[in-house]
């Protein structure tokens, strides 16, 4: 509709996010259900902005922030927080690791858009 040829590269056999509902048959003992696969992990855990962190709350899902690091929101205005159960990490850290981040992302984009 605008113009624009693309192209989806995708490594399974559909496309979509790392949530797949996927239907269960059931059996003599478990009625058929729509399951949810995936979602191992859930990133931004601040109900304000993240579906899947309110259904797991509302749904008393427990939810282990140890050995893997998570945010409440995003980007560098965000709290942080060490995956080795440490605690927050410092706010000037997080600002020089966006600052890291958006520079490479700036660069990549100059080469992508140069070539």
């Amino acid at each position: 509709e605008a113009g624009v040829q693309v192209t989806v590269l995708e490594a399974r056999d559909r496309t979509g996010g790392r949530i797949n509902t996927a239907e269960f048959k059931g059996d003599d003992s478990i009625p058929p259900a729509f399951v949810d696969l995936g979602a191992s992990f859930v990133h931004g855990c601040d109900e304000r902005v993240n579906p899947v962190y309110s259904l797991a709350k509302a749904h008393g899902v427990q939810l282990n922030s140890a050995k893997g690091g998570y945010s409440i929101g995003w980007a560098e205005s965000s709290t942080w927080y060490d995956d080795d159960g440490s605690g927050q990490i410092p706010r000037h850290m997080v600002k020089r690791a966006f600052s890291v981040l958006w520079t490479v992302l700036y660069n990549l984009k100059q080469r992508v858009l140069a070539s």
